[in-house]
C-alpha cells in the first residue's frame, strides 16, 4: 500500500531520480563504447576474459590476499634490510635532484603542477641471499618470509602493490598455490637460479616496462663492471615483441634471459634495486645507450601523440584538432603502429610533444628538452609531471572536458598554449 505524506514535495524525489537514471545511462554507454572498442581491437574472448578477470581477481582474490597479509609484519622495504646490514653487495647512486612532485592523483579543481614535492627514494641496488620470486609480476618475498615493496613499486605504494601481485598470482597459478604462501610454504613446482634480477613489470604496458624494468639494467651493468658476474635477467612468461625489441637494442638477446614459466623461482642471490626514480643518471643511461644502437634517427620536430586505437581517453574531437595543429608544423603518430626503434627515434628528435594521458609519454625518457602539453579528460594522475620534471623538460597540462573516459579538447587553449612557446 502506498502511503502519501501530505505537503511534502515529491517532485524533490522525482528530479533526484531523473538525475540517478541520466548518471546510470551514462556510465552504461561509457562502458558500452569500452567494451565495443575492445571487441573491435582485441575480439569478444579478450573482452570476457578481462571481465572474468577483473571480478574473480580484482574482487575474489583480492579480498582474501587483504584479510590474510599483515603489511606491518609481512612487508619491507630494500632500504630497511639494506639498513639492518643483510646484504652481500651494495652499490649506489648520488642522485643530481633531491625532490621531484609525489605520486599522486589530483582532483578536477586542482592542478597537475601544484602537487607537492617529495624526497627521492635513495638510490641503491643490493644483493640478498635465498630469495623467492613470484610470477606474473616478479614479486620477491626475502628468506625470513617477507615481501620486498621495492619488487613491485614504491614503499608508499606498497599497500596496493603487493596486495595486487600476490592477487596476480593466485589468478595466474591458482587459488592452492596463493593459500600455500600464506602458510609460508614454497610454490610447487618451483625452478632454481644461481644469481638474478627481476625484469618483470606488475602491469605490462609500455610505461611501466620502460620506467620500472629498462631503467634496472644501469645497475645491471654496474654490477658487472664491478663483480665480473652476469646475472640471469628474469622476464615475463609471455615476453611480448616491443619487450624483446627493447631488450635487443639494449644488448641483451635470449641468451641472458630466462622466463618464469613456472609457479616461482628461487634465487639463491639475487640484486634488487630501490625503486628508481627516472632521474638523470638513470635516464640518461638508457637514452644514450638506446639511441647509440640506432644507425640513423628519424623523426620530426613537433609530433601529436593519438589515441585513436585505445579503449580510453579518446580525444573525440581529434580530427579538427590535428587540422589545427598541422598549422604549427605538426605530425600526428599512432605509437602502437611503430616499433621500438621507431618510438625513440622520433622522441629523441622532438622538440614539442602535444597528446592526451597515455603509456606513449613513457617515450619522454628518450628526449633530449622537449616542452611537453599533456592533454587530461577524467583521470588526472601526475606520472608525466614527474617524469617531465625529474628529467628537466618543459610541462604544461591541459584540462579538457571528459565524456566518460574520452575527452573534447578545447582547441583554442591548446593552439594559445603551443603559441606562447613556438613561433608557427
Amino acid at each position: 500500500m502506498l502511503i502519501l505524506v501530505p505537503g511534502f514535495d515529491y517532485t524533490f524525489v522525482y528530479k533526484i531520480d531523473k538525475y540517478r537514471f541520466r548518471g546510470t545511462v551514462a556510465v552504461f554507454m561509457h562502458l558500452l563504447r569500452q567494451a565495443s572498442r575492445k571487441v573491435s581491437h582485441d575480439g569478444v574472448g579478450a573482452l570476457f576474459s578481462e571481465i572474468h578477470e577483473r571480478v574473480f581477481r580484482e574482487k575474489v582474490l583480492r579480498y582474501y590476499v587483504d584479510a590474510s597479509l599483515d603489511y606491518d609484519e609481512d612487508v619491507v622495504s630494500v632500504e630497511s634490510i639494506i639498513s639492518n646490514g643483510s646484504f652481500s653487495y651494495l652499490d649506489s647512486i648520488v642522485t643530481e635532484r633531491n625532490h621531484i612532485p609525489r605520486k599522486t592523483r589530483v582532483g578536477d579543481d586542482d592542478n597537475i603542477t601544484n602537487v607537492s614535492h617529495g624526497q627521492v627514494v635513495p638510490q641503491q641496488c643490493a644483493q640478498f641471499v635465498d630469495a623467492t620470486v613470484f610470477q606474473p609480476t616478479g614479486l620477491i618475498r626475502t628468506q625470513d618470509g617477507r615481501f620486498i615493496s621495492d619488487s613491485v613499486g614504491p614503499p608508499h605504494l606498497s599497500s596496493r602493490r603487493v596486495s595486487v601481485a600476490l592477487s596476480m598470482f593466485g589468478y595466474e597459478c591458482g587459488f592452492n598455490q596463493l593459500r600455500s604462501v600464506f602458510a609460508g610454504e614454497s610454490p610447487d613446482p618451483i625452478t632454481h637460479v644461481d644469481e638474478a634480477i627481476v625484469l618483470m613489470p606488475l602491469w605490462p604496458n609500455y610505461f611501466h616496462w620502460t620506467i620500472e624494468c629498462l631503467l634496472k639494467l644501469h645497475w645491471v651493468e654496474r654490477y658487472i663492471d664491478s663483480t665480473g658476474n652476469e646475472p640471469t635477467i628474469l622476464v615475463p612468461p609471455d615476453l611480448s615483441s616491443w619487450m624483446a625489441e627493447s631488450l635487443s637494442l639494449l644488448g641483451y638477446d635470449d641468451n641472458g634471459l630466462w622466463a618464469l614459466e613456472s609457479p616461482a623461482v628461487h634465487a639463491n642471490r639475487i640484486l634488487i634495486p630501490s625503486q628508481i626514480e627516472p632521474v638523470p643518471k638513470h635516464s640518461g643511461w638508457l637514452r644514450n645507450k638506446m639511441i647509440e644502437n640506432i644507425d640513423e634517427l628519424k623523426g620530426d620536430e613537433r609530433i601529436y601523440i593519438s589515441r585513436k586505437n585505445a579503449t580510453k581517453r579518446q580525444v573525440i574531437n581529434e580530427e579538427e584538432l590535428i587540422s589545427a595543429l598541422k598549422t604549427r608544423g605538426f605530425r600526428p603518430y599512432v605509437l602502437e603502429e611503430l616499433s621500438v626503434k621507431e618510438q625513440v627515434s622520433l622522441f629523441a628528435e622532438a622538440e614539442v610533444v602535444v597528446g592526451p594521458h597515455g603509456a606513449g609519454f613513457a617515450n619522454l625518457i628518450y628526449a633530449s628538452d622537449p616542452l611537453v602539453v599533456e592533454l587530461f579528460g577524467q583521470k588526472r594522475l601526475n606520472t608525466y609531471h614527474r617524469l617531465a620534471t625529474s628529467l628537466e623538460h618543459q610541462y604544461e597540462p591541459i584540462y579538457c572536458d571528459a565524456e566518460g573516459s574520452d575527452l573534447r579538447v578545447d582547441i583554442t587553449k591548446v593552439i594559445n598554449k603551443l603559441d606562447e612557446y613556438i613561433i608557427s
